[in-house]
């Protein structure tokens, strides 16, 4: 007898909130449960043991995870953490280090993170808006309202500005490229072709270094590729939740 279908949790990325995801959980039409919490409500702080540790205790059953750039760090560490419980993994615009290093050419550089950081503390709200600009940026997802979507989305956020704060150090300290060949579970990596903000070649490295990965690219996207095709989006998250043997 087939087992039942896992538990998606959709987890958003930095500057954004459970909302972000709408247009995916309107169009979802499997019978699978999704999940997408808002993660500044699920942990009372952004480090990575502390909303992993959370999100273990929200969903104690088996889960696949759909991580979108920040919260694909969250969904590689909850992977690896708890390798028994995480079934699946989707990594849409997500990245191993967000901060470039040694021998990882992909990443913002330090002086640049430290000056995002500088400008968030003086003006939280002018810089996701300018970075919510730079994630649509050249892509479908270019249109207003997908614009208008991503600000209303992030507007819970903003008022934890405690929380970004910490998710933004979580960025300039996550490195998971030794960690990429541990990941046993199917990984499947969705990335924009004209993603500014993590580029593209990290959606390929991930795939060619992840022991079950493979990669989705569509060169019409940018950052946020489940806003430029929502459509899309769902039947792959539908698709996937048919794979039971997992």
């Amino acid at each position: 007898m087939a087992s039942a279908l896992p538990t998606w949790v959709l987890l958003h990325g930095w500057g954004s909130s459970a909302s972000v995801w709408d247009p995916v959980r309107r169009r979802l039409t499997r019978t699978h449960q999704v999940e997408a919490p808002d993660l500044f409500e699920v942990a009372p702080d952004a480090g990575i043991d502390t909303v992993v540790d959370a999100l273990h205790q929200r969903y104690p059953g088996p889960v696949a995870v759909c991580g979108w750039s920040l919260g694909g760090i969250y969904a590689q560490a909850w992977a690896l953490a708890h390798p028994e419980q995480v079934r699946r993994l989707v990594l849409t615009a997500s990245t191993p280090s967000f901060l470039r290093r040694d021998e990882w050419a992909y990443g913002m550089s330090a002086n640049e993170l430290e000056t995002f950081i500088r400008f968030f503390e003086q003006d939280p709200r002018g810089t996701m808006k300018r970075f919510a600009a730079l994630g649509v940026m050249g892509g479908r997802e270019a249109a207003p309202e997908v614009g208008a979507h991503l600000r209303e989305a992030g507007r819970p956020a903003l008022a934890r500005a405690d929380w970004l704060r910490q998710g933004l150090q979580v960025l300039a300290d996550a490195d998971f490229r030794e960690q990429a060949e541990s990941l046993a579970c199917p990984v499947d990596v969705v990335h924009g072709g004209l993603d500014r903000i993590i580029p593209v070649e990290v959606g390929e490295w991930l795939a060619n270094r992840l022991p079950r990965g493979c990669l989705t690219r569509w060169d019409d996207a940018s950052h946020v590729p489940f806003l430029a095709r929502p459509d899309a989006f769902a039947l792959l998250i539908d698709a996937y939740g048919d794979d039971r043997d997992v």
